[in-house]
């Protein structure tokens, strides 16, 4: 049993499935998943040079290694590094991984929580816009102001609001006429795009509040249903 981490590079603030995804396919030895960078080179010198490799460790000194097995690197380019800790070295080891991932400007994936970790420059692209259909529009709304803008929806002349994150990573809800309430989200490409309805206003509120909290619980809040486009 080991603490497992994934550094690679990424253009885009890929989402919790996306880099699970992604993760899985290196564990599957599919390199086509990601490119070799400058970045990664520089990630693998600076780690290996405070964790040096299993294989260039003494052998007298193996127990002290952190590492419960060799680093998996996509090849001598170094598209990604895979890694595996030993639990007793996890907190310390996993601490600096993330840290030295996001000074090299890598993403780096936790499987144990499937979190997401980014560096600065994805995380630009992570600034919460809250928007409703009359033209208010909210950057990183409070849980407080979530709820007056859901509040505020009506059948009729406000009755959409949209939750974005990036452009093709967003929730999003209506009300219709009758004043039933139907929610969305979109998690990356059309083939991650999902739909609940009928939802009452408290549980929009609440998916919502979730949201930009970055708390995961609203996947767990709806029976969600996917969206054929």
């Amino acid at each position: 049993m080991s603490f497992d981490l994934g550094v690679w590079k990424s253009k885009t603030a890929l989402s919790r499935a996306e880099a699970e995804e992604i993760f899985a396919r290196l564990c599957e030895a599919d390199l086509s998943v990601v490119e070799p960078t400058a970045d990664m080179e520089q990630f693998y010198a600076i780690l290996t040079t405070r964790y040096p490799e299993l294989d260039d460790v003494p052998e007298s000194e193996i127990d002290r290694s952190p590492w419960s097995v060799r680093l998996d690197v996509s090849d001598r380019l170094r598209g990604h590094v895979a890694i595996s800790i030993v639990w007793s070295r996890a907190k310390e080891v996993a601490d600096f991984v993330r840290e030295l991932a996001a000074e090299c400007d890598l993403l780096c994936y936790d499987p144990q929580v499937q979190a997401v970790h980014y560096p600065a420059s994805l995380s630009e692209q992570l600034r919460l816009r809250l928007f409703s259909e009359n033209g208010t529009e909210l950057d990183a709304p409070s849980a407080d102001a979530i709820v007056q803008l859901i509040q505020s929806l009506t059948p009729d002349g406000n009755y959409f609001a949209i939750f974005e994150r990036t452009d093709t990573r967003y929730m999003q809800t209506a009300v219709s006429d009758d004043g039933v309430f139907a929610i969305e989200y979109r998690d990356g490409g059309p083939e991650r795009h999902y739909r609940c309805d009928p939802v009452n206003r408290e549980q929009v509120v609440d998916a919502f509040q979730a949201y930009g909290e970055q708390d995961d619980q609203w996947r767990d809040m709806f029976a969600w249903q996917h969206l054929e486009f």
